[in-house]
This record gives structure tokens, sequence and C-alpha cells, in this order.
């Protein structure tokens, strides 16, 4: 019999459609020749992710040189123009790569952020010296 819910029905035959065409995937494998590529692949991601957290630490010792700059011209930390500009260009660049301008916006945020956190703790620190 068919069951209601909302004013909805699924027949039994229509069930039976649902479940044969759900796609079940599981973490692992039973074809053992899959993990060779997989395991290539992932060392392959491995290094990337190595070389961005050096890029990233590389980028936080120049914010560090960029904090003591506009301490001694007494500029703030965020300058929204120039955030503003970074941005446009950044997803530029990033749609030119064909990459999705959301991942590359939340990307950039969260690195810009990262870089204005750092600059303020270097004003407050140079603030009580």
């Amino acid at each position: 019999f068919p069951v209601t819910i909302l004013g909805q029905q699924v027949t039994p035959e229509k069930l039976q459609q649902i479940l044969t065409n759900l796609d079940i995937k599981s973490e692992f494998s039973a074809n053992k020749n899959s993990e060779v590529p997989l395991e290539e692949f992932r060392r392959q991601i491995d290094r990337l992710d190595y070389e961005l957290l050096q890029l990233l630490s590389l980028r936080s010792n120049i914010v560090q040189k960029i904090a003591a700059t506009k301490v001694e011209n007494s500029i703030t930390a965020l300058q929204r123009h120039r955030f503003d500009q970074l941005m446009k260009e950044r997803i530029e660049s990033g749609k030119s790569l064909n990459l999705n301008t959301q991942y590359v916006k939340e990307i950039f945020d969260a690195i810009h952020e990262e870089s204005i956190k750092q600059q303020t703790e270097f004003f407050e620190v140079k603030k009580n010296q």
C-alpha cells in the first residue's frame, strides 16, 4: 500500500526504483588497483600542501615587515582600498585559472584576516614597549 507523507505518495514500485538508483559509495574500494594512482595523487597533494604552508610562512614574514612600516608611518592595519583592490585582482586571477570565485574569496578573506590579526598584534607589542 502507498505511504502518504504531506500529500506525497511513494508506491512500492517507486520505492524499488529509488533504491535501485541509489549510488552507495564506500570509504574503500574493493578494486585494489585503484589504490596505486590514489596514493600517487595523494603524495602530490601532500607536496602541494607543504608548499602552500611554506608560502604562507613567507607571507607572514612579509606581513611583519609591513606592520613595522605601518607603525613607523602611523598607518592603520586595515587599508580598505588596498583590500578591495587585492580581492578584485585575486578573484580575477582565480577566474583565469578556472577556480571558483567563492573559493578564491574565502581563501583570501582568511589570509587577509590573519594578516590584519598579525599586524594588530604587532601594533600592540610596539605600543606597550
